[in-house]
């Protein structure tokens, strides 16, 4: 029996909606934010490639299909 787990919120609740958990456990609250990132290793040097991903990612939360995409996991996208 738990009383209290320690979660990523959108991890949580995904597990909490998994194990048809709804109606008996409940979300407490947040304690700290945290910022995601996506990164390339210092070897990786094809600085064209990075230009042409760094544009997409930009344009695909320009365009709002990035927060689309993390709304469809049962995730909250970044304001």
């Amino acid at each position: 029996r738990l009383d209290a787990v320690y979660s990523n919120r959108d991890r949580g609740r995904m597990i909490i909606e998994a194990e048809g958990l709804q109606n008996k456990i409940r979300y407490a609250g947040g304690h700290q934010g945290i910022l995601y990132y996506a990164g390339f290793t210092r070897e990786f040097s094809d600085t064209q490639l990075l230009d042409r991903f760094d544009k997409a990612w930009k344009a695909i939360f320009a365009e709002g299909e990035g927060q689309r995409i993390i709304q469809k996991y049962g995730l909250e996208p970044a304001s």
